[in-house]
C-alpha cells in the first residue's frame, strides 16, 4: 500500500538519492549529533565539573580552620 505524500510535497520534484549522498546525509548527521552533544553536554557539565572543585577546595580549607580552631 502507497503511502500519500502531502500536497506540499507534490510540487517539489525530486529524484532518487545515490549511494555516496547517502553515505554523506548519514556522515553529516552523525557530525551534527555529535556536534549537538559536545555543545549542549559535554561543555556545560565541563564548567559545572570545574564549579564542584573550586566549592570541594573552599569548604575543605574552611574544615581545616575549624579543625585548628578545635585544637587550640
Amino acid at each position: 500500500m502507497q503511502t500519500k505524500k502531502p500536497a506540499f510535497l507534490d510540487k517539489i520534484k525530486t529524484r532518487p538519492l545515490t549511494n555516496s549522498e547517502k553515505v554523506l546525509l548519514t556522515l553529516l548527521a552523525i557530525v551534527g549529533i555529535a556536534w549537538l552533544g559536545n555543545q549542549f553536554i559535554l561543555v556545560p557539565q565541563a564548567a559545572k565539573l570545574e564549579t564542584l572543585q573550586v566549592q570541594k577546595y573552599e569548604l575543605e580549607a574552611k574544615i581545616q580552620d575549624m579543625n585548628e580552631t578545635l585544637r587550640k
